[in-house]
């Protein structure tokens, strides 16, 4: 797949598996974020932010936790805010 993916988009191959590895978390795990990404209501860079937190997380239930909380701000906040937010996050649910 990431052979397609990757010259289609202008990206390299670890580019591209980077992309769907997040992807693949945002549909596996986070239900909330993949739908509001589904939606239109976050988009693509927002996605790989949470996917990314997401991956530091060690327990289900602060993920479950992060995907209930993470779309409404990040709907409302910039890329930079939504990154910040979700590095408090971790730490306040995982510290």
């Amino acid at each position: 797949m990431r052979s397609v993916v990757a010259p289609a988009n202008g990206w390299s191959e670890h580019q591209a598996a980077g992309r769907i590895h997040e992807a693949e978390t945002a549909r596996d795990d986070l239900p909330t974020v993949w739908k509001a990404f589904g939606e239109g209501e976050i988009d693509a860079a927002r996605v790989s932010v949470i996917a990314n937190g997401a991956w530091k997380l060690t327990r289900e239930q602060s993920v479950e936790k992060l995907d209930r909380r993470s779309v409404a701000y990040a709907a409302t906040h910039t890329v930079g805010e939504l990154r910040r937010w979700v590095k408090r996050f971790i730490a306040r649910v995982e510290p």
